[in-house]
């Protein structure tokens, strides 16, 4: 899609200037009768704006085809290898692809806890004992190491481990009071917790798969005892897949002269792969828990040996591709938390690193450092990006959370660049156009800038009005005209040379399926409805919670009812052995039916009905889950139409890449049909019969 066009503000545009000067007149005391003046003034800002001549059109493509729905973080493409790219995420993944982006090879980055699932390793105590429990108990407790009861050893069922002294059995020793009940008898309480869990039974110990109850394991005994197959088998698979967790990727470092080798920097340390992506091993662990975080690394494009890590702790430098990693010895930059790693291009000797205090400088790769950026101000203090000039190392800019800066002199002073049009903005990340010093774009959190004078003014390169939020953006080291920008679901391709284009025909072909799928607000509405998170239907059934107590309780009753009256009178009557009775008697009988109905209201829970509650509090987690289903739906859903025009207007040539897009297709189109309860299943058995 085109994102170029005529530098000028259109009417909208105008208007808008003129209303938001107007105001702030208004609010300086300024009479409307004396803003004439500046009114005239805008009007000549616009005309000359209108006057400028249009730039050069803008193409961007999302080359995104055939990944699945993750929060991307950063992209890489390698300077030795003009078809490789490497795109890192959130959750652990890391494409590689070699051709471009028509297909992509997944690999995960999986770490390791430590042994009984705890993290890497322990971070020491300041004494120097990796393992003492004064001050370093807090630090132990916060990576999640986690605790054993020793006392709750006791818990073994009579019979198990044929051991009396284990054993709750009347013999055992008492190693309770004997003044009070021993709490060990429930076998079922034994537990391995997690001292940081994320909440929930044992914490994380229970989605590792630790939360195991011990009758599991009597169980496996019995079975044993029975000569039956015991479960382990289960267990095992259980701690094998379970003992293990993804992290989050910062930034990737491709090796100059080597497209396969790779640093991934993590929030578990670095990593490194020398295939490619496909496998990986940890490279950096960092001594501490705040040295372990690694927000950005870079390989030094001379001496291909020196890696430079930013983590959260400080810049190490190894300078034997890996083995050890030097701390930076004389400045605060040993310890404050670093984000991000700069070497000056074409000056490789000059390098620069952002931290949390500023900005230090080296002229001699590294040995030395020197403090070139400090403000009193911590939102200008976050340095999250740097960038220098190709020509001259001394003009350098920053990105801050409070807009960028620039010097000329390599230190101070630093001037505001953009004026007000970042100011109190957080500026992620500013790269340089390595042929051009005068052209740089920045991130901000929806969109993505660009200057070409160095600074003075910038213009919007790229709007996101969707889900996504741009993460990352790098010129392509082998071709500076492609532009790669990263957002959190998208990966662009941004060129002045239009895209390829589709096959005579195709799009007709593309707009008739489109037009048999559902759309994307019939697909969110059967997905919400599907998991129960709807909220029209939680907002019908509340409001009826609400209303209920306004309804009567009905009580009906219907019966009948008799009454019998009964008088005797006996004579008798003796005449010798004779005997007459005579018996005069009367009966009275009497029946009626009978019904009624009585209605009683409750005003009680007219004002505080306690059915209510429950749908309050489960409100705010249904929205949770809304937002999350939303989001997930709508990146499958995009991902699919992308993939589904690339297949039918643009299919590639070779049958690896058209396979690969068919099956990606397929997937796709069976998690819609998922989510949907059978929504997409005509679309589904379309796509399978491709």
């Amino acid at each position: 899609m085109p994102l170029g066009g005529p530098t000028g503000p259109d009417t909208a545009a105008r208007n808008t200037l003129i209303a938001f000067a107007g105001l702030c007149l208004l609010l300086c005391g300024v009479s409307p009768a004396n803003a004439s003046g500046i009114d005239r003034r805008l009007d000549e800002i616009v005309e000359a704006a209108m006057e400028l001549p249009p730039p050069n059109p803008v193409y961007a493509e999302n080359v995104k085809v055939g990944i699945r729905g993750v929060l991307l973080q950063h992209i890489e493409p390698s300077s030795s290898d003009p078809k490789r790219l490497y795109m890192a995420s959130r959750e652990g993944y890391i494409y590689a692809t070699d051709d471009g982006g028509v297909t992509w090879k997944e690999a995960r980055l999986i770490i390791k806890r430590r042994k009984f699932f705890g993290a890497l390793r322990p971070s020491p105590a300041p004494s120097g004992a990796p393992f003492s429990i004064g001050s370093g108990l807090a630090d132990f407790q916060s990576q999640g190491l986690l605790k054993y009861r020793f006392g709750d050893m006791l818990k073994f069922p009579y019979g198990t481990s044929n051991n009396k002294i284990l054993e709750l059995d009347p013999g055992s020793p008492a190693f309770w009071s004997a003044a009070e009940p021993h709490p060990h008898t429930d076998p079922g309480l034994f537990s391995l917790g997690d001292a940081s869990g994320g909440g929930g039974a044992d914490g994380d110990a229970s989605r590792l798969g630790i939360g195991l109850k011990t009758s599991a394991k009597w169980l496996a005994r019995l079975l044993t005892k029975k000569r039956k197959k015991p479960l382990t088998m289960n267990l095992q698979l259980t701690l094998a897949v379970k003992g293990v967790e993804p992290t989050v990727i910062n930034s990737v470092a491709v090796h100059p002269t080597d497209a396969k080798n790779v640093l991934a920097a993590s929030d578990m340390g670095l990593w490194q792969s020398q295939d490619g992506g496909e496998s990986w091993f940890l490279l950096f662990a960092g001594s501490t828990r705040k040295e372990r975080r690694a927000f950005d690394v870079e390989f030094h494009p001379d001496n291909h040996d020196t890696i430079l890590v930013a983590t959260g702790q400080g810049l190490r430098i190894s300078r034997n591709a890996g083995e050890t990693f030097d701390v930076i010895k004389g400045t605060q930059l040993s310890t404050a938390r670093t984000h991000w790693v700069h070497i000056a291009t074409n000056h490789h000797k000059t390098l620069f690193a952002g931290t949390t205090i500023g900005v230090f400088r080296s002229d001699d790769l590294g040995y030395t450092w020197r403090w070139i950026y400090f403000e009193t101000l911590p939102t200008q203090n976050h340095v999250s990006a740097i960038t220098t000039d190709p020509k001259d190392p001394n003009k350098v800019s920053i990105g801050t959370k409070d807009g960028v800066f620039t010097t000329t002199t390599g230190g101070r002073p630093w001037k505001r660049s953009g004026g007000f049009l970042f100011t109190g903005n957080w500026v992620t990340h500013l790269v340089t156009d390595p042929r051009d010093g005068e052209r740089m774009v920045g991130l901000t959190w929806r969109m993505a800038w660009e200057t070409r004078d160095g600074g003075a003014t910038w213009t919007a390169l790229y709007i996101n009005d969707s889900e996504w939020s741009p993460r990352d953006v790098s010129f392509d080291p082998i071709d500076p005209s492609i532009l790669w920008i990263v957002t959190s679901g998208e990966l662009l391709k941004i060129t002045s040379n239009p895209p390829e284009q589709p096959r005579a025909g195709r799009i007709e072909e593309f707009a008739r399926r489109v037009e048999q799928e559902p759309t994307l607000s019939e697909t969110l509405d059967h997905v919400f409805r599907s998991f129960g998170v709807h909220t029209g239907v939680r907002g019908e059934k509340r409001q009826k919670a609400m209303t209920r107590g306004w309804l009567p309780r009905v009580d009906l009753t219907i019966g009948a009812m008799g009454v019998e009256g009964d008088a005797f009178l006996d004579y008798n009557f003796a005449s010798n052995a004779d005997v007459l009775e005579n018996v005069l008697g009367r009966t009275q009988e009497h029946w009626s039916a009978y019904g009624f109905l009585k209605l009683r209201w409750d005003l009680g829970t007219v004002v505080n009905d306690l059915e209510v509650a429950p749908f309050g509090r489960v409100f705010d987690t249904a929205n949770k889950a809304y937002l999350k289903l939303r989001y997930q739906t709508q990146m499958v859903y995009e991902e699919r139409r992308r993939l589904l025009e690339r297949y039918i207007t643009r299919p590639p040539s070779d049958m690896r890449s058209l396979l690969f897009l068919k099956l990606r297709l397929v997937e796709l189109t069976a998690q819609l049909d998922a989510f949907t309860e059978g929504g997409w299943a005509k679309q589904l058995e379309w796509a399978e019969s491709l």
